[in-house]
């Protein structure tokens, strides 16, 4: 709760285009009160978490940030769309599959809603080098697959890989730059949040906020290791 629920209590607020004041007065609460929460100073009681629930139409579990889902619904292989039987008793590798394919058709949508050439070229220049890194880990699972199937040696190809997808990254923050996220007319584009990430995209939404969830836990679960192998020499 410490970590997930002043973020997504402040959110919510700033997706509903509300001041503090205007939604601590919706949850009855002072103002003050409600910054405390928001910036993790104080942790609420269960009455305000069913009453920031409510307000916010959202589920309890959601705003502890146990779920991504704001219905509070825990994602499965089956309930993602085009999950087979066969999908279903594949279990974890499956889900990770549909998770992944489910986000990149939201990813390549909004690249086109960009209408920015250099944004989509180095976007997806940098996805196909993670596919490409991911090929190559599989390829050194056995060492018996043929040594001149890549022309960048296995000693190299990491750090050329990494090399290239920090500079396609770079390049395709660089395509925003000076205007904001506004196209080529000045109209702004790529509004994301979860709202209209799951209004836009009612059958991938689920898909691309469980995979943030997911990646997100991993970066918070190397951090506390991180933190935890620096305090000896505190």
């Amino acid at each position: 709760m410490a970590n997930s629920f002043p973020r997504i209590l402040t959110l919510l607020r700033k997706e509903r285009g509300l001041s503090q004041k205007e939604a601590a007065a919706g949850l009855g609460v002072s103002q003050a009160l409600l910054s405390h929460y928001e910036n993790g100073i104080r942790e609420c009681g269960l009455d305000f978490l069913c009453r920031a629930a409510d307000f916010y139409r959202v589920s309890c579990d959601y705003l502890l940030g146990r779920t991504p889902d704001r219905t509070g619904a825990l994602l499965t292989t089956e309930s993602l769309p085009d999950a087979s039987a066969e999908d279903v008793a594949d279990g974890l590798p499956l889900l990770s599959k549909k998770l992944t394919m489910n986000s990149l058709n939201i990813l390549f949508d909004l690249l086109l809603q960009s209408g920015n050439a250099q944004l989509t070229q180095q976007s997806s220049l940098f996805l196909m080098t993670a596919v490409y890194r991911v090929l190559r880990i599989l390829h050194l699972a056995n060492a018996k697959n043929p040594k001149d199937m890549f022309a960048v040696s296995a000693r190299m190809y990491h750090a050329e890989a990494v090399s290239l997808m920090q500079l396609s990254e770079a390049r395709a923050l660089r395509a925003f730059s000076g205007r904001g996220a506004a196209g080529a007319d000045g109209t702004p584009v790529l509004a994301i949040s979860p709202e209209r990430l799951t209004q836009g995209y009612p059958l991938y939404a689920a898909s691309l906020l469980n995979l943030v969830d997911m990646v997100e836990q991993g970066m918070q679960a190397l951090e506390s290791a991180n933190g935890t192998a620096k305090e000896p020499n505190a």
